[in-house]
Formats: structure tokens, C-alpha cells, sequence
């Protein structure tokens, strides 16, 4: 493989740190084909700098643009690093990177990074760890997760940079293109080891105003990109015992209150949501780790899978989220890739239904749950749990029946949850939705006149709401497309 990498370094007065990034860009074992700084209005002497390294190396080239007035993280920066972007031909690159100007790299830094990505083929975002170094020398981890590259370094293969769609231009983009990639069917993380150590001259999230206005805007971005709220405050714990101690992590949490209770935008892109909100929710019941191990395992079996191992997955594949969308056949599936199917019934019709559904599943990995044992054998080859029915007269059930089937969801994490009612379907698509899963709802045949009751409250719920009547159909209710029986 070719080892060809440019880089994208937006930049705005960063006289006092940029000259050490600099010279250990310039000093790497594998250095850069090009390197574009873009100079995003500066007023002190990095204009005078950049000319001077320029004037030394004629794979360095600055791009000016004019003075904003002041300094702007997260969409500020993107569109810096685009200002760059644009003046470079990307197919005659391998790698890209997208690199801040006050950084201290080892001098092997983008050789290894090229070496795990020439080992692992479905490897597409990746960098090391940051540290602040201490007055005394000692350096000190700036906490992040595995799951994603460093903000501050960005080093993506081109290929899967362009399938993600690049960088969302707001702040949490440096969180959202790492989701993304795994959507996509790519690895994205990042590596402690001592040659893969990156030292951040100032603290993170400290470029602008102050970490206290930093963190506040850490919790924003979690808002914008679609992290839930009880995940949101689990970060802001966390983040509370690291400097600034207990500050930084109620600044996260305000900033992402604020945004909500004042209603700001948020990233519209529904299947990334849902991807989001699964993957937090694995990351809490499992740990982080095991969540991230798992989505990066089943990622690379389905490379293995589908395109053989080492090759490219197609443009917008994934194990993981995905529009469901029409197939022809006999039965007409209603997925056209390989999907985590749940199935969840009661007894009776409403059982008989969901198995008549059986032909639409043919392909998938299904799991089908419902109220008798008795039914096992009809299961066939799905796997099979079994719950307490419950009513809405016996409401003490409830409790017990939602914790199985929170359990259940969290053991099988399905893409997508059908039931044919009716009140244990209704709480598991419910309960569905913290897990990202996609939900669908078949109105019981035997409910002719009108709509079940769970049926009725179900459908501003489920992101597909059937009926089996066509006279029950509506124009902001469910929709007719057959029946089962």
C-alpha cells in the first residue's frame, strides 16, 4: 500500500506552540507528501512562522483566510480544515489527516500509524493518546475513550473518509465521525503506547475563552449529535474526577441541559441517532471496552462475511445501523442485508401471526420471545425466550415482565423489534428505543373494528405501524399492506 498522507492543519495564533509541532511533523521517519496549515486569521507571529517553514520545505503550503474577529472551536475549525481540503486532489492520497498546530508527535508517530492500519484492513480512524506534560515533567493522560480517534488527530484512509461523508460541520464532529465509521462498517479507535503518545501543549477544550466555557460546549455537542440524557450524566460523572475537578463535569452536564431545555438543534440524521443511542446504552451496561471490542468483532466478521478478508466493505455498508429497504423474492423480505431480528408476541393469534411473518425473516439472525413454553417447537431454528403475560389488569406483572425483556434486548441487541401485540410487544418496543433499535408494530387481524388499545398508544412510538384492515388505515395512523392471515 501506498504510504502517501496529507495533512490538514487549520490554525489560528498559535505563535507560541506551533513551531514544536512543526518540527516534529518534519522530523517524522515517514513524513508528509503535503502538508496544507491553514492560517484561519491569525493576529500575532504565526503568519511570520508559517512563511518562514514554508520557505524551507515545499511540501508545506498555507492557505490565508480572512480574520473572523475571533477564535471558533468545532464548526469554526471544520470549516478551516475544508478550506484546506478543497485546494488538495484527495485520490492521490492514501491517508489523511487532520492535525491541530499545537502538538508535540513522537518521531516514528505516522509510521506506526500507518503500520496498524496496513495490519488491519478495516482499521480507517485511528491515532494514539494525548497527555499534558506537568511543570515536573510527569505526563498526565487526557481521559478519552477508545472508541474514536483524538480530535486532534485525525488520521483517516481516504477511502472511508469520503463514505462517512467527511466531517459534520458543529461542534461534536470529532465524536460523531467515529459512530459513524463503525455505521459504516469501519473500526475506529485510538491506542496508548509510548510511540504512539501525543503531548497537547494546553489542555483540551481550553483554546477558547475557558474550560469551564469548554465544557459547556463539550455538553452541547453531546446534545447535537443525539446522546440521551442518562448517558450524558454518567459522562459528567466521570469526567468530575479529572482537573478542573468536579467543574468540568457539571459543565457538561449545564451545557447539554441548556440545549435542551432551550430546544437547539440537534443532528438530523435518525439512523445515526438510533446507532448512537444503542451503542451508549451497550457502553453502560457492559462497559465501554466490551461494547466497543464487540461492535469492532462483529464489524469484521461481516467483512469477512461479505467482501472476504482485507477488502474495502462497499460504500455505506454496516453490520450495525442502516435503512431497512424493499427486496424482491417470493416472500418479498423486507431487509435487503443481514439484520438482528426480535420477534415479541402473546399467545394465542397474536403467536400464530408473528410466526406467519416467518418468510419476511428468511436471511436474518432472529430471536422470537413470548408467553408459553408450548410454543418452542414452532420457533424452528430462531432462538427463544419465553416471558410472564401480562394485562392491563394485572399491572404488578408489569415491572417484572419490562426487566426481562430489558434483559433480553440487552442479550440479543436487535436492529429491529417486531411485534404483533400485545402488551408485552408494546412495552418491548418501548423499551426498544433506548437500545436504537428500529421498531415495527402489526396490529392484531382479530382487531377489525377499531385498534388494539396497545395498538393505539404504540404508534407515535414505532417507526413502522401497520393495521391488517384497510378501513383502519390513516393518514397520520397506520398503514394498510396486506395482512397475515
Amino acid at each position: 500500500m501506498s504510504r502517501r498522507y496529507v495533512l490538514i492543519s487549520p490554525c489560528r495564533n498559535e505563535a507560541d506552540f506551533m513551531r514544536k509541532t512543526l518540527d516534529t511533523v518534519i522530523a517524522q521517519s515517514v513524513p508528509p507528501a503535503k502538508w496544507v496549515i491553514v492560517d484561519d486569521g491569525s493576529t500575532d507571529d504565526t503568519p511570520r512562522i508559517l512563511r518562514e517553514y514554508c520557505r524551507q520545505h515545499d511540501w508545506i503550503e498555507v492557505v490565508t483566510r480572512e480574520n473572523r474577529g475571533r477564535r471558533a472551536v468545532g464548526p469554526g475549525v471544520i470549516d478551516a480544515f475544508y478550506a484546506g481540503l478543497d485546494t488538495v486532489t484527495l485520490d492521490g492520497f492514501e491517508y489523511l489527516c487532520k492535525l491541530d498546530i499545537d502538538l508535540e508527535l513522537p518521531p516514528t508517530y505516522f509510521e506506526r500509524v500507518m503500520e496498524e492500519m496496513e495490519a488491519d484492513p478495516a482499521l480507517a480512524n485511528f491515532s494514539g493518546k494525548v497527555y499534558l506534560r506537568e511543570d515536573d515533567g510527569r505526563l498526565i493522560p487526557e481521559r478519552m475513550g477508545d472508541e474514536n480517534a483524538i480530535g486532534a488527530a485525525k488520521f483517516y484512509r481516504t477511502t472511508c473518509f469520503k463514505t462517512i461523508g467527511g466531517f459534520v460541520r458543529q461542534v461534536s464532529w470529532d465524536g460523531i465521525d467515529g459512530h459513524m465509521c463503525r455505521m459504516k462498517g469501519w473500526v475506529a479507535r485510538s491506542e496508548d503506547s509510548p510511540e504512539l503518545r501525543i503531548i497537547h501543549l494546553r489542555q483540551m477544550g481550553s483554546s477558547q475563552q475557558s474550560i469551564w466555557v469548554g465544557r459547556l460546549r463539550w455538553g452541547f455537542g453531546k446534545y447535537f449529535m443525539g446522546s440521551a440524557l442518562y448517558y450524558v450524566t454518567a459522562v459528567a460523572f466521570y469526567r468530575m474526577f479529572e482537573k478542573p475537578y468536579i467543574v468540568g463535569g457539571c459543565g457538561i452536564l449545564c451545557g447539554y441541559l441548556k440545549a435542551m431545555f432551550t430546544g437547539a438543534p440537534r443532528f438530523e440524521n435518525g439512523e445515526f441517532r438510533r446507532f448512537l443511542r444503542r451503542f451508549e446504552l451497550h457502553s453502560l451496561l457492559l462497559g465501554k471496552g466490551r461494547a466497543v471490542d464487540r461492535y469492532h468483532q462483529q464489524i469484521r466478521r461481516s467483512r469477512q462475511r461479505t467482501t472476504g478478508a482485507g477488502s474495502d466493505p462497499s460504500p455505506g455498508s454496516s453490520p450495525q445501523g442502516g435503512e431497512p429497504q424493499a427486496q424482491e423474492g417470493p416472500h418479498r423480505r423486507i431487509f435487503s442485508r443481514k439484520k438482528k431480528i426480535l420477534g415479541v408476541s402473546s399467545g394465542g393469534g397474536h403467536w400464530v401471526e408473528l410466526i406467519r411473518l416467518a418468510p419476511a425473516f428468511e436471511g436474518h439472525d432472529v430471536a422470537l420471545v413470548t408467553v408459553d413454553e408450548a410454543y418452542r417447537g414452532e420457533a424452528g431454528s430462531a432462538r427463544f425466550y419465553t416471558i410472564r403475560d401480562v394485562t392491563r389488569w394485572n399491572k404488578w406483572r408489569w415491572v417484572q415482565t419490562c426487566v426481562k425483556l430489558a434483559w433480553i434486548l440487552a442479550r440479543e441487541r436487535p436492529d429491529v423489534v417486531v411485534s404483533t401485540g400485545a402488551l408485552p410487544g408494546y412495552f418491548c418496543l418501548r423499551i426498544a428505543k433506548w437500545f436504537g433499535a428500529r421498531t415495527v408494530w402489526l396490529d392484531s387481524i382479530a382487531n377489525a373494528e377499531e385498534l388494539s388499545m396497545s395498538g393505539q398508544k404504540i404508534g407515535k412510538h414505532a417507526d413502522l405501524w401497520l393495521t391488517q384492515w384497510p378501513h383502519l388505515a390513516r393518514q397520520n395512523g397506520p398503514i394498510y399492506r396486506g395482512s397475515v392471515l
